[in-house]
């Protein structure tokens, strides 16, 4: 297979470190580590070196197939195909793009339209007006506001059409969980059911260590990468954790204001850094792909307690949710 450049833009990054291995443990693990679309990957797996080639083979047709049908900054990928498509049009769509979009609308409609990845339309509006220090105009966020929402989108028995010209997906703050589960399951499927996969902070695990443990990790507090000072030790074990956050990307414009990179489809605003917002939230699920829509959505309510009484909601769909909110 041809190699192609990935490229990718950076939305999402949470930090997490693994615990140090002994020298024993060490023995007993295969470590692969790289660089995939701007951000690195780290995958532990028994140490197995029969297979590694076909390991190896996995790991580059997983990152490919997110490059090829996912990633909005791929000019040449399946979804930016679909945002260039004009209105009413009626095209062929992959199924694995469409099962994907139809696990979307689930997280869409459980969260009430506050995570819907429909927004790219309102992102280039915001990144042009930041560009120049100012904040757009009602006037324009309304116009773009239009363009937004999962109902403007439709997709089903493979084809798919939207309702404006405008409407855009920007799944920067789903797909990385997603290929992070799609790289543990693929590893599960060539026999390595003891697997810890992490991509650009978001992390899935299958199984346990192999040292007959579970698998150790703990979440750093931002700017503060000690493990004594961290805002918890978890062991996990067939679970996921994704982290999203204020602090990686955020702007000072008019009047004071700070606001960082998720945008509320609800508002139409990015949201702001205030004295008692959210600075961060992790949540623990079965999978990556959830616990990265809960992550962002969970950064666009204005207090604490909101958040956590809408996630008691969503545990009634999702088995085993935790999660740790940290605020200003």
């Amino acid at each position: 297979m041809k190699k192609k450049m990935l490229i990718h833009k950076v939305i999402f990054i949470c930090l997490f470190f693994c615990s140090c291995q002994t020298t024993n443990e060490a023995k007993k693990v295969l470590t692969l580590q790289g660089h995939a679309m701007t951000m690195n990957y780290k995958i532990i797996i028994e140490n197995r070196l029969e297979n590694i080639a076909s390991v190896q083979e996995v790991i580059l047709k997983t990152f490919d197939e997110i490059d090829t049908i996912y990633n909005k900054w791929n000019e040449n990928s399946e979804i930016s195909a679909l945002n260039r498509l004009e209105k009413k049009t009626t095209v062929p769509i992959s199924k694995e793009l469409e099962s994907f979009l139809t696990e979307t609308k689930k997280l869409v409609f459980l969260s009430n339209g506050l995570f819907d990845p429909t927004i790219e339309p309102l992102q280039r509006l915001w990144k042009k007006h930041l560009k120049t220090n100012s904040i757009p105009s009602e006037i324009e966020i309304q116009e773009k506001m239009q363009m937004v929402g999962f109902d403007k989108i439709h997709f089903e028995n493979g084809t798919f059409y939207k309702d404006f010209d405008e409407t855009s997906l920007d799944l920067g703050g789903i797909a990385k969980g997603y290929a992070v589960d799609l790289l543990a399951s693929r590893l599960n499927d060539l026999g390595y059911k003891n697997t810890f996969v992490e991509w650009g902070g978001e992390i899935k695990t299958t199984g346990r260590h192999p040292d007959n443990r579970p698998w150790h990790i703990f979440i750093s507090r931002f700017q503060n990468t000690s493990p004594e000072d961290a805002i918890a030790h978890i062991e996990l074990e067939n679970e996921a954790i994704a982290t999203s956050g204020d602090y990686l990307q955020s702007w000072t414009v008019e009047k004071n204001k700070n606001y960082f990179h998720i945008v509320n489809p609800k508002t139409g605003y990015l949201a702001e850094i205030k004295e008692n917002s959210i600075a961060s939230a992790s949540v623990i699920a079965k999978s990556c792909l959830v616990a990265d829509a809960l992550a962002t959505t969970l950064m666009l309510f204005d207090e604490p307690q909101e958040a956590t009484k809408w996630l008691e909601g969503v545990k009634e769909h999702y088995d085993g949710i935790k999660v740790w909110i940290v605020t200003r």
